[in-house]
């Protein structure tokens, strides 16, 4: 019962990147994101370019509960959950995107829930750039 909608970018961004890590990254903030709506709910994918040009963002936003505050400021620490997992996912995706020069941010989605939004350096070129070349 977990509806999963993409708004996507009209074009490819290109970051440098492992995509099994980055696979990882984005399996795990969809997990939990249906685990915080109890498998009942809609998870919305969005991805864009960001006004610098530079960077560009992928954020996974569901429409449950949210998270408090408290639970803000220690969600990304080793063994930190709200759930009874080892509460490592978090930590091992941030150490990923940081290894990759990029950030993670977690607020409010405008369906009540999370919004965590994961923000990378572009390699400069889309993938029509680099097929051109």
């Amino acid at each position: 019962d977990v509806q999963l909608n993409q708004e996507l970018a009209a074009e490819t961004l290109a970051v440098l990147a492992d995509p099994r890590q980055l696979q990882q990254v984005f399996l795990n903030l969809i997990i939990n994101a249906n685990d915080a709506m109890k498998g009942r709910g809609e998870i919305i994918l969005t991805s864009g370019k960001l006004e610098d040009a530079e960077s560009c963002f992928v954020s996974v936003q569901d429409t449950g509960p949210g998270i408090s505050a408290e639970a803000a400021e220690k969600i990304f620490e080793p063994f930190f959950s709200t759930k009874s997992t080892s509460g490592l996912g978090l930590a091992v995706s941030l150490g990923i995107i940081q290894r990759h020069g990029g950030t993670i941010k977690v607020g409010e989605s405008s369906g009540g829930g999370a919004d965590f939004r994961v923000v990378f350096p572009t390699s400069g070129e889309s993938d029509h750039q680099k097929r051109d070349n």
